[in-house]
């Protein structure tokens, strides 16, 4: 059992005093007195009383004298280290019973040598009693030993106690006393030197830290437990030994020199140690060591406490490898970040925000005030207020600015902003990211430019489009469509029966023999006008032309493609283009030199549909799509040297397929591998949707037959497409057109109207330039060309900027139209009459002779049919002949009577046409006729003239002849038993036949 400091000191004390008391007592007092007779024993006494109190002033010494003021913290702790009560009792006991056995230990020494006295005995209990029991053990005991020792009759039966006596009595109490409370005071010092020691314990021996005490050679001395721990050994193999027995050569040679210039110093030093112990493990301490002193001022040693910052070191390494990381990461994605702090306005920008405002990194960041000149006026405008209203109400942002860099150039950048409170929820500062979208923003811009320029075009033919899905019947119309048909969108059934609702029911069967000619490859292109069927504002006439754009295998039409104008009316196309744009996120993968993944951020998940424990489990060939991975080891080769490198690959995605995504992959200092991708999907969809529109307005011009031009006044440059040199005979770009030379291929008589029109679109006079020109081919014949066009873009002026239309070509309109003014001068001027009857058999149209030789206006025939004018002198047969001829011939001429307006009846020469259109369709039958009347009266005169005897009015041989002749036919025509009745009868009849015949001779020849 080991022994406290403070037993110890109290029983060495206590075995002190009590031999020092012995000595005194067993010290004969017969040399006290030869010494000095009576007054011997009273020097004995004082000599005790002069010794006990040197005694107590060394214990005094020792023990650092007694403090009442304990603090409150002190006297808490340190009251687990008294008494507890029973050990006090037990102090109260043992003075009464030490007291009693010194009375009896006096007693029997008083009937032996017969002396007196001997107070000295009652010490031993006050003093035990006062270091074991404290104060009020003390007391007692002392109390008890006065008692006794009057209690005991030492001095004789009836001896008065003389004043020596009275002055040992009480020199023993204050002896008693002063023992007490020296016993007190020293009891209570002890307690505090092993409160401090157990406090000091506790903290060495329960702290992280490693404390450890060397002497002067480097020896440890004291170390605790967390430094054994540290190296790895127990006490027995680290106390007395220096550091070559814990560390490596290197490190302990290094260790003793520091620890040698720190003594000779005679500072206190705190620094960084790297030690590499034996095991071959390094770490890293925070060392503070200092010199130890005696109490003489003489060097003894050296204390160290050192803290195992090993770990610390390691995070402060992989988070600078993670901050080199996140830069690159940003530098690749344009990605920077910023914080504002609102209590200090103090600003931290990192290096990609420098970059994308052109600075210099090495400066500070700018004020918030002072950022406005990197900006345009309405991304200043859009910024300061998203930043005023986080600042205000804590309400994050997101938008797309244009930052106008010091240097000229300027790029597009996406700023995102969110708000950081206190504990109050006051907004005490703003971060966020600003990411560079130059790439992306000029896509969406081109895409803009490339819809509007496209819907320009569009809007300058005011025509409405139309592309129709034979496959579906499914048919798109463009919003300029329902204008032009007066219809509304919601109308619209998506399909053919909404066209043929339209149509007129006249016109519709013509309508559809064009459309289904097309469809069977019959003609080149759908060309036909008609009249729309809803005729409440007047008639209006339509114009659809189309083709076929897509076929099958066999040829049939698939899609068929075209626009549709009115022609009793132009008007403008409204545009119904619109922009979306879909924002690209943006993912980082980071694998292990082995090629697993791990880490991934959210984006990066999101873009294939893993969690970043799914990830994990993963490698790099994992997540490629099977399209890609045979040139994934060929790029692993590629950037294995550091160097960065940007390709699209293909990705799996989770839920099955694969998404195309930018990437730029490289491979870091310590093997890992990086890449950051961004999402392509929007960027093709964009493209697609581009490519998708144009083809479909090449279709549609295509289908339309017209060739398009783009003016720009601004610079001069003047476009046209390939069917607009086509028309003239030249190939794509053969003509080089400009601005000024184009007037070189126009008819000079047209050249001034082609200007005029032009100059009044472009100073606004008009609402578009529309005029039909003569221009010259290649080969240097002129065709008509109908140009429309109108001025698509003005500035802020109201000056042209741009010019936009198209080229028809109308020479075969104009053919015909001159054709139809021919036939119209002839058809007024004939000297016959003429009359157009519908397929119906209804009059259309009648000329001025027809009114003359029949005596009807042309307002009361048409719309009826040409019976009306039937005399009744042919025969149904005549008439059923007349058309079957028509009908299988085309054609009919022959004579008939009529009847004119007034009754009279009259001789008509009438030659009957049928005009049919591509398809073998009937469009109407035309008659001429000539009034021969006159002609028919001298025929029968003439008739008369020759058949009849002008004097008698007797048919003469002539008649005879035509009649026979006519008889004779007849009789051939007729069958056999025809022939034998005839035979019959000429034999019967013979006689009168002569006599016939005779008298008939007798007249010609009269």
């Amino acid at each position: 059992m080991r022994v406290q400091p403070r037993t110890r000191f109290i029983l060495l004390a206590t075995v002190a005093y009590a031999a020092f008391a012995w000595v005194w007592l067993v010290l004969p007092d017969a040399w006290m007195r030869a010494m000095g007779g009576a007054h011997a024993f009273a020097i004995k006494d004082g000599l005790f009383v002069a010794v006990s109190l040197l005694l107590l002033l060394l214990a005094l010494r020792i023990a650092q004298g007694y403090q009442t003021d304990l603090p409150a913290w002190h006297v808490a702790l340190s009251a687990d280290l008294l008494p507890s009560r029973g050990s006090v009792r037990l102090a109260y006991l043992l003075a009464v019973l030490l007291t009693v056995c010194i009375m009896a230990l006096r007693a029997m020494l008083s009937g032996l040598d017969g002396e007196q006295s001997m107070l000295i005995l009652f010490m031993l209990p006050i003093m035990l009693c006062a270091s074991l029991g404290g104060l009020g053990p003390g007391l007692l005991a002392t109390a008890l030993a006065a008692l006794a020792s009057n209690a005991l009759p030492v001095f004789g039966a009836h001896a008065t106690p003389s004043l020596g006596q009275h002055l040992q009595l009480a020199f023993l109490v204050l002896t008693g006393m002063a023992t007490c409370w020296v016993g007190a005071a020293l009891r209570q010092t002890l307690f505090r030197v092993e409160l401090n020691r157990r406090l000091l314990g506790a903290v060495v021996s329960s702290t992280s830290d490693a404390v450890f005490v060397k002497d002067v050679h480097g020896c440890y001395l004291v170390v605790n437990q967390a430094g054994l721990a540290f190296v790895g050994k127990d006490e027995r193999e680290v106390l007395g030994r220096d550091d070559h027995a814990l560390f490596a050569e290197d490190t302990a040679r290094k260790l003793m020199a520091i620890d040698r210039a720190i003594m000779q110093s005679g500072r206190v030093l705190t620094q960084e140690e790297s030690l590499t112990l034996q095991s071959g493990d390094d770490m890293v301490f925070l060392v503070t060591k200092g010199p130890v002193y005696a109490p003489d001022g003489r060097l003894i040693g050296l204390f160290g406490i050192s803290r195992d910052i090993t770990d610390q070191k390691r995070a402060e390494e992989a988070l600078r490898v993670s901050e080199a990381e996140l830069q690159l990461a940003q530098q690749l994605a344009g990605l920077g970040s910023w914080s504002w702090d609102l209590r200090t306005d103090r600003h931290q920008w990192s290096a990609e925000i420098y970059r994308l405002f052109g600075m210099d990194g090495n400066g500070p960041p700018l004020d918030y005030s002072a950022l406005q000149r990197f900006f345009t006026l309405d991304s200043w405008a859009q910024l300061s207020e998203a930043t005023e209203r986080c600042r205000l109400i804590g309400m994050g942002y997101e938008c797309d600015l244009e930052v106008l860099r010091a240097d000229g150039t300027s790029c597009w950048v996406t700023a995102r902003g969110e708000a950081r409170r206190d504990e109050g929820g006051k907004v005490v500062a703003l971060y966020g990211t600003m990411q560079d979208i130059t790439a992306r923003k000029n896509m969406a811009l081109q895409v803009k430019a490339s819809e509007a320029r496209l819907q320009l075009v569009v809007e300058a033919t005011s025509d409405g489009f139309w592309d129709w899905d034979l496959r579906s019947d499914r048919v798109y119309r463009s919003p300029r469509y329902y204008e032009v048909t007066g219809t509304r969108v919601e109308d619209d059934s998506g399909d053919f029966r909404f066209f043929r609702q339209l149509i007129h029911p006249a016109d519709l069967p013509f309508v559809l023999q064009a459309i289904e000619a097309h469809r069977r490859g019959k003609s080149p292109r759908i060309e036909v006008e008609f009249r729309l069927a809803n005729q409440e504002h007047g008639v209006r006439w339509l114009q659809t032309r189309g083709r076929a754009v897509e076929w099958d295998e066999r040829g049939a039409a698939l899609r068929l493609v075209g626009n549709l104008s009115d022609i009793t009316e132009r008007k403008r196309v409204d545009d119904d283009l619109r922009l979306v744009l879909n924002e690209a996120g943006e993912a980082i993968w980071v694998t292990d030199p082995d090629g697993f993944y791990i880490f991934a951020n959210p984006a990066a998940c999101r873009l294939t549909g893993h969690s970043l424990e799914e990830l994990k489990g993963m490698q790099i060939r994992d997540l490629v799509a099977p399209e890609s991975l045979p040139m994934l080891q060929a790029h692993l080769d590629q950037i294995a040297s550091g160097a960065f490198l940007r390709a699209e690959w293909l990705l799996r995605q989770k839920k099955g397929g694969s998404i195309c995504v930018d990437l730029a992959t490289g491979r870091l200092k310590d093997g890992r591998y990086m890449a950051f991708g961004r999402d392509l999907t929007e960027q093709r969809r964009a493209e697609q949707a581009l490519r998708s529109r144009e083809q479909q307005l090449a279709r549609v011009i295509e289908g339309s037959d017209q060739g398009f031009w783009d003016w720009n006044l601004k610079t001069g440059s003047f476009q046209v497409s390939p069917r607009w040199e086509s028309m003239l005979g030249y190939g794509p770009g053969e003509m080089r057109i400009t601005a000024d030379n184009w007037y070189d291929h126009v008819h000079p008589d047209d050249v001034a109207r082609a200007k005029e029109s032009i100059q009044r679109n472009l100073r606004a006079e008009s609402a578009s330039h529309e005029v039909e020109i003569r221009c010259r081919t290649r080969g240097g014949d002129w065709r008509w060309i109908l140009s429309r066009g109108r001025v698509v873009e003005r500035d802020a002026a109201g000056q042209p900027l741009m010019m936009s239309g198209t080229h028809t070509d109308i020479t075969e309109r104009k053919v015909f139209e001159q054709t139809q003014k021919e036939a119209a001068a002839v058809f007024d001027s004939s000297y016959e009459g003429i009359l157009m009857v519908s397929p119906d058999g209804v009059i259309t149209k009648v000329n001025q002779a027809f009114s003359r030789i029949t005596g009807y206006s042309a307002e009361e025939v048409i719309g009826r049919k040409p019976s009306m004018l039937s005399s009744g002198k042919q025969s149904n047969s005549f008439y059923e002949e007349l058309w079957s001829s028509v009908k299988g011939h085309n054609f009919w001429r022959g004579e008939l009577w009529n009847r004119r307006k007034n009754g009279e009846l009259y001789a008509e020469l009438l030659s009957i046409s049928v005009v049919r259109d591509e398809n073998g369709q009937v469009q109407h039958y035309i008659g001429i006729f000539s009034d021969i009347t006159q002609l028919k009266v001298h025929e029968a005169e003439l008739d008369r003239v020759a058949h009849f005897d002008p004097l008698t009015g007797v048919p003469n041989r002539r008649l005879l002849s035509d009649r026979l002749r006519q008889a004779i036919m007849r009789a051939r025509a007729a069958a056999s038993p025809a022939r034998c009745a005839s035979s019959i009868w000429m034999a019967s009849n013979r006689s009168t036949i002569n006599m016939a015949m005779r008298w008939a001779t007798n007249c010609w020849w009269r």
